[in-house]
């Protein structure tokens, strides 16, 4: 289908467009001096907050190393063996695999869900709308942990308040107390807090679907899901890739 509205789309009369005298965009003497300028500064951060700390990490492994003394006693993989066998160490892992994997199956639909909504032509105050889904990830980890375990509290929470008044429960739920519901509420806050960012991700890769495409769909009476699969989610695969295997850039 898609190739068939490529086709449809390409048959169309072009419009007549304004002619414009290419520009060709060279760097002036004194250009490449700015950009090392501009560079500088993100590269000594990056290579002394990120690159150095990683490597570091690597080198002390191999010692055992309280933290302040010279790196004087060299134990090959022993650490490694040690943390191994650790079951500590392998409890944290699979958390860690759980949170991982529950946060991107919500987290990736979600967002592209709420990207098609807010660029569609029929909605109105999308500016208000893309505001509200962002804030969150500029409120500090640190508040957002205060304001949910207020929330999430069995004693007096907020949550656990409605739950009861309003029928739904007998008694408070310590949601943060079970390993199951805990998991769980921080797998949700993690994607309330990050779902502005992907969102803008989705939004991003969108505007690379042309609305001619759309338009030679509605002929055709595709409807909502028809142009998703066949035209949106073909044309964005490339992008999709990209933002599904991407971290973070706040967490």
């Amino acid at each position: 289908m898609l190739k068939q509205l490529q086709q449809r789309v390409a048959a169309r009369p072009a419009r007549a467009q304004p002619l414009r005298t290419p520009e060709i965009n060279r760097l002036s003497p004194g250009d490449p001096f700015w950009i090392v300028a501009f560079l500088l500064p993100f590269m000594v951060l990056y290579l002394g907050f990120t690159l150095w700390p990683l490597l570091a990490t690597f080198i002390y492994s191999f010692f055992d190393w309280d933290g302040s003394k010279p790196l004087d006693q060299f134990v090959a993989l022993e650490n490694y063996q040690t943390i191994l066998r650790d079951p500590i160490f392998w409890r944290a892992f699979w958390n860690t695999l759980i949170f991982s994997i529950g946060n991107t199956l919500i987290k990736l639909p979600l967002s592209l869900l709420a990207a098609l909504v807010l660029t569609r032509k029929w909605l109105w105050f999308k500016s208000f709308f893309r505001t509200i889904y962002f804030v969150p990830i500029i409120i500090p980890v640190a508040m957002a942990g205060l304001i949910f375990t207020l929330l999430l509290n069995p004693a007096n929470g907020a949550l656990n308040d409605f739950l009861v008044s309003s029928g739904l429960i007998s008694r408070p739920i310590d949601f943060l107390g079970r390993p199951v519901t805990a998991m769980l509420c921080l797998i949700l806050v993690s994607v309330w807090q990050i779902f502005g960012q992907y969102m803008i991700y989705w939004m991003a890769a969108l505007q690379n679907v042309p609305e001619e495409m759309y338009e030679a769909a509605e002929l055709d009476g595709a409807n909502e899901w028809d142009k998703l699969v066949s035209i949106t989610l073909p044309i964005i695969r490339p992008l999709a890739i990209i933002i599904s295997s991407s971290r973070s850039s706040t967490r």
